[in-house]
């Protein structure tokens, strides 16, 4: 596709939105591109503004505004049919996915003591009830969403050794899948909904 030469840098991050019009990719060099997906994939616009490499992008479910964040902990909202930065609120918007690790609906993952390195990915369920968050303290935890209380309980899992760098439900939210580093292990865990008493995820 001779749209993508406007990628020179490692693509960390790819999603379609919601109305499969668009594709946004974005690049270890801080931009995230916009592509039409026609057959050419068209080059659309190019949003900038990042400090640090873009690591999580999200579509809102009009498919109208990106949400992004990157290894400096930044939350930029922007346009994907100009490229421009949207400075306005979005704490009302609804997103197709979230993916963010910062941001209103996902301030209690933070456990006391952590810094912004510590939790890697999350992953809202399709039912937007629950939230994943893998960590370099080899956890997998579920959590309620939103996610808005200090430091909010959590179910945690162990099965990984080392950092788990990627976690993500099933398109159908009966399993969540989970990626280590160091361990080179992809686990498998089906939901089963929190009940009293009993675990909601299980190996």
């Amino acid at each position: 596709l001779y749209g993508w030469h406007d990628q020179f840098s490692a693509v960390d991050e790819m999603k379609y939105s919601p109305d499969n019009r668009y594709l946004a990719v974005a690049g270890h060099d801080m931009y995230i591109d916009i592509y039409a997906t026609g057959a050419d994939y068209a080059h659309v616009a190019r949003c900038s503004g990042h400090s640090a490499t873009v690591s999580h992008l999200d579509w809102s479910a009009d498919s109208k505004l990106l949400q992004a964040t990157d290894n400096a902990y930044e939350l930029l909202y922007s346009s994907p049919r100009n490229g421009r930065q949207v400075l306005e609120n979005q704490r009302d918007t609804n997103w197709q996915t979230f993916t963010a690790v910062v941001g209103y609906s996902v301030m209690g993952i933070w456990e006391s003591g952590m810094d912004g390195t510590d939790v890697n990915a999350v992953d809202r369920s399709h039912s937007g009830d629950y939230l994943v968050a893998s960590d370099d303290h080899s956890h997998v935890r579920l959590l309620s969403y939103p996610c808005v209380v200090e430091q909010a309980p959590a179910k945690v899992y162990n099965g990984h050794s080392s950092h788990v760098t990627n976690v993500r439900f099933s398109s159908d939210d009966t399993w969540v899948c989970s990626v280590g580093s160091r361990d080179r292990a992809v686990l498998q865990w089906r939901t089963r909904g929190i009940k009293p008493g009993e675990a909601p995820i299980e190996e």
